[in-house]
């Protein structure tokens, strides 16, 4: 079959309260039927789950994260205002495999790296 494809881009180094904007590029499965989701992976931490979307576009503590997808061209996109220095981290887009329940695997793409500078 094909191979599932997650690809993050955007990350870089952004300045203190401005507002970051990542895509993840998709391949291999069927796009607009999966629940996508946006994790912050620092190391020795356990990944923190940032939003996941179904059909619709997700908002988040406050709408201060917002994530959104097109199905056209199999992108999802994250969008974080007011950065501030605990935003820094590793940011990863994940797929759910599975019928919801508990049991359900993800498949993490690689991650793009953020530092958020003073």
């Amino acid at each position: 079959g094909d191979k599932i494809l997650l690809e993050e881009l955007g990350g870089g180094s952004y300045l203190h309260n401005l507002t970051l904007n990542l895509k993840c590029q998709t391949s291999g499965f069927q796009f607009n039927t999966s629940i996508l989701s946006w994790y912050l992976w620092d190391p020795g931490h356990a990944p923190r789950w940032l939003s996941s979307l179904d059909l619709t576009s997700a908002e988040t503590n406050g709408g201060r994260i917002i994530s959104s997808r097109e199905d056209n061209s199999r992108q999802i996109f994250l969008q974080i205002k007011g950065l501030s220095l605990g935003d820094s981290g590793h940011y990863h887009c994940a797929r759910r495999m599975g019928d919801g329940s508990d049991t359900d695997k993800l498949v993490f793409g690689p991650g793009t790296d953020v530092t958020v500078e003073p």
